[in-house]
């Protein structure tokens, strides 16, 4: 009787995780305006978060949501209320927004304003030209065949931008603090995007910004790891900069890398975002445009600065920043969480990526001059104070004005770079399917669970709904397995064709290596 005991309460509990978490959920988009497009549906992974749920991990891409387009408006994201404010940002991958139940989630819209650079104040333009003209010269940042700042790989993503994880640190890092990380990056790349938003020919509101996985030394620095989720687990990175004796680092894997791929993807020519990434990385969604290096130095506190930028993949280095003594990274992450601030470093760092420069004065580089002609104050610059910024607000101005104007004139140096005959910058949105069946890449949908219904006689009657396969399993009264049979099609009967003494037995049902439903049941004899 003990092992019965102990099989029913193991079966028991993988019950509660199939019903808990291990159903597919349909979420309804709302363009949330009258006179707005019919809805449109798409499904979560069985844990609930907007990826592509494949069986293989390194396929748990996420599935971008489309931002759609409404005349004199700028899209300002998905969230869970149709007010104007309020609700929760959703944010798509394995650490992003988990759906517990089919949910309606609304678009966000602010009035546009159009502007273009004739509105610049002319004390800003003539510091911006003299940087386009004397400072890039002899430190040169915007080159046409570069092709790896934040507006190429937007573009080369089609409206999307991801980011891989790299965990530099001996602590252990939660699921929630993952969700912060998350939803930060998505907050730090969108306050630089909104300035965009209604000026010249930029074809974007606010663009879906993903964490695509973990890089970690050691799988168990990852507590409460989700099943959906990407974590690459390996030390084989090497880095003059690490702080670990060894010089090894964990990385994520090259494939999965734009800038390590840039040449494949063909980004100056013909169709930029059309590159086929192996399925098995995870498709072009699964790719990673930078890293995020969170850094805690091994028998240290702080990697020098609170954070610093590089080309490449690189993207920043982030070390103990923000309120509190936390963990690398996350202590200003919690912040984000309970105050609704965006740390200033990430978004000082994020602004590196656009090619903006940091203005240190004196010669450097070849540069007799790097602060242009009546630049007296440092802070100007990507600095200064972004507390007026909350998750989800429409209408906050979280950059100050000479950053607003800054990555406006930016974004027309770097598309004028760009000759007439290549199509760098087309793009193409995402398709608006209002209908019950969504274009867009999802799992496979289950509506109700799978039914499996016994009789007293060993007659199983029961509805896959969905899997083509399963296993049906009978364990005896001390943990025996009795019985084996394959069970195919839909709405079907079987005879089990037990042949036992009148006991209680117990039986379940998998599919894929997961139970799809498990019961007890008194059967009589033949």
């Amino acid at each position: 009787m003990k092992k019965q005991a102990v099989l029913w309460a193991a079966l028991a509990v993988m019950a509660l995780a199939w019903t808990a978490v291990g159903q597919v959920r349909t979420i309804t988009l709302n363009q949330n305006y009258t006179g707005a497009p019919g809805n449109m549906v798409v499904q979560t992974d069985a844990q609930g978060n907007l990826t592509r749920g494949a069986a293989n991990a390194l396929q748990n891409a996420p599935v971008p949501l489309p931002s759609p387009t409404r005349a004199g408006f700028d899209f300002r994201g998905w969230f869970t209320t149709a007010a104007a404010t309020g609700g929760t940002r959703v944010i798509s991958g394995a650490n992003g927004t988990t759906f517990t139940a089919n949910t309606t989630i609304y678009a966000r819209w602010s009035a546009r304003t159009t502007t273009n650079l004739s509105n610049m104040p002319s004390a800003m333009r003539t510091q911006f030209d003299w940087v386009r003209n004397t400072r890039n010269v002899c430190e040169p940042v915007m080159r046409n065949t570069t092709g790896n700042l934040v507006f190429h790989q937007i573009f080369a993503g089609n409206g999307t931008f991801n980011w891989a994880v790299r965990w530099e640190s001996d602590d252990t890092v939660s699921l929630q603090e993952r969700r912060r990380i998350a939803a930060m990056l998505y907050d730090g790349v969108n306050v630089w995007l909104r300035p965009l938003m209604g000026y010249a020919d930029w074809p974007f509101g606010e663009v879906p910004v993903n964490v695509v996985g973990w890089a970690v030394r050691n799988a168990n620095l990852i507590r409460d790891r989700q099943p959906n989720e990407t974590i690459w687990v390996n030390s084989d990175h090497r880095s003059p900069m690490s702080g670990y004796t060894t010089g090894d680092i964990a990385s994520a894997p090259a494939a999965r890398s734009r800038f390590q791929n840039v040449t494949a993807i063909n980004n100056t020519s013909g169709g930029p975002h059309l590159y086929n990434w192996p399925a098995t990385e995870g498709g072009i969604h699964g790719r990673y445009d930078h890293y995020l290096w969170l850094t805690k130095k091994k028998n240290e506190g702080v990697v020098g600065a609170c954070g610093s930028a590089e080309g490449g993949d690189w993207g920043f280095r982030w070390g103990q920043c923000g309120p509190g003594s936390g963990g690398t990274g996350t202590s200003a992450a919690n912040s984000h969480a309970t105050s609704g601030l965006i740390h200033g470093t990430m978004v000082h760092e994020i602004g590196h990526a656009f090619g903006f420069y940091d203005w240190y004065g004196g010669p450097c580089c070849g540069c007799p001059q790097r602060n242009p002609p009546g630049y007296v104050n440092q802070s100007t610059m990507m600095q200064g104070t972004y507390s007026t910024y909350a998750p989800g607000s429409s209408n906050t101005t979280t950059l100050r004005d000479y950053d607003v104007w800054q990555i406006r004139y930016y974004w027309s140096w770097i598309r004028d770079l760009q000759p007439a005959s290549q199509t760098r910058w087309n793009h193409t949105p995402i398709a608006w399917v209002p209908s019950s069946t969504s274009a867009m890449p999802q799992v496979a949908a289950r509506a109700t669970q799978p039914s499996f219904r016994f009789d007293s006689r060993g007659t199983l009657k029961y509805d896959l709904n969905g899997a083509q396969t399963a296993t049906l399993k009978i364990f005896d009264s001390r943990g025996k397995m009795v019985h084996s049979m394959q069970l195919s099609g839909a709405q079907t009967s079987v005879n089990t064709n037990l042949n036992v003494a009148p006991q209680m037995l117990i039986w379940k049902v998998e599919s894929a290596g997961k139970v799809m439903d498990q019961g007890k049941m008194q059967f009589a004899s033949k």
